[in-house]
């Protein structure tokens, strides 16, 4: 009886438990891992897992393990943003240094001083390769010559001209194109210089008028022009009437009358406006001509170009 509770006992203690919380002390006893508790047989570890402080402790767990995974990920992010702070600063501490190298050494070369850069140019031109004449004690063991073929492949390719010829023609025309045109300028200024008002009546202004109304005094206001209208009869006011009046009676010429020069004068500007029309019309006509005769220019330059790709992948 004895033996086969030994034997039982030693059957239950080769039954090991594999979960990830569970582990076994230095005695053998199993042990859980997040409530740090010993179970005290491998059957009672399912009663164990669905207990209430056991998943507690599991959620606790997990929530530590989380906090110090994000903890360790922020240590390394800040690390790591350190370490490119400390090789950017180290970069621009190299650059400096080198600048400040290069502006001693040209100031060394401009007190007479021998140049670095010199002295390696001079070592370099003994032997192909950058070695002195007398580095090699055997000739035949130095390195042979660069050829002109090397040099041609590493010598700098020149760029192609990125305007030709044309192309420098019609930017020249376009922009003396866009230059605005004299004649127009003065219209412009002389459109802001005008400034219209009503006419006026003065004194002594008969320039433009016939000899004969020249030497007729000029009305001074309005109410003088009143009162000798008044003071006339009214076939007098009337020109177009026949009755003899007494400055016909007498030869002498009749007076300006005031209408009709307003009247003129309303003709006359009519006319300069006329003109203006007719100048502002012709000048855009021949900016018309003008943007046309660019846009053929244009296109023109354009089948010039396409003829010369053409040919080019043909010969190609």
């Amino acid at each position: 009886m004895a033996d086969a509770r030994a034997l039982l006992k030693a059957k239950r203690a080769e039954i090991r438990i594999s979960h990830p919380l569970a582990t076994y002390t230095a005695s053998g006893q199993l042990k859980c891992i997040a409530c740090a508790t010993t179970v005290k047989q491998s059957t009672a570890w399912e009663g164990h897992l669905g207990s209430k402080g056991h998943r507690l402790n599991v959620v606790k767990m997990r929530k530590e393990q989380e906090e110090r995974q994000r903890k360790e990920e922020e240590e390394r992010l800040r690390e790591e943003e350190e370490e490119r702070q400390r090789t950017v600063a180290g970069k621009r501490k190299a650059e400096d240094s080198d600048e400040e190298g290069q502006g001693k050494r040209r100031r060394v070369n401009d007190d007479g001083d021998q140049d670095m850069e010199d002295e390696e140019q001079a070592g370099d031109g003994g032997q192909p390769g950058g070695f002195p004449a007398d580095f090699f004690s055997d000739p035949s063991r130095a390195p042979p010559p660069p050829s002109d073929d090397e040099e041609d492949e590493h010598a700098p390719t020149q760029p192609a001209p990125e305007v030709d010829a044309e192309w420098l023609l019609f930017q020249q025309s376009v922009l003396n194109a866009a230059e605005p045109d004299p004649d127009i300028q003065k219209q412009d200024v002389y459109r802001g210089a005008t400034v219209f008002a009503e006419p006026e009546l003065v004194d002594d202004m008969t320039e433009g008028f016939p000899p004969s109304l020249q030497t007729q005094p000029s009305l001074a206001s309005s109410d003088t022009l009143a009162l000798k209208l008044a003071s006339r009869p009214r076939s007098a006011l009337n020109p177009t009437s026949t009755a003899p009046t007494s400055d016909q009676g007498t030869g002498e010429p009749e007076p300006l009358d005031p209408a009709a020069v307003r009247k003129q004068r309303e003709l006359d500007d009519r006319e300069e406006i006329m003109s203006r029309l007719m100048d502002e019309e012709r000048a855009q006509e021949e900016a018309d001509e003008r943007v046309t005769m660019l846009k053929n220019r244009v296109n023109a330059l354009k089948l010039l170009r396409q003829a010369k790709k053409g040919k080019g992948k043909t010969k190609s």
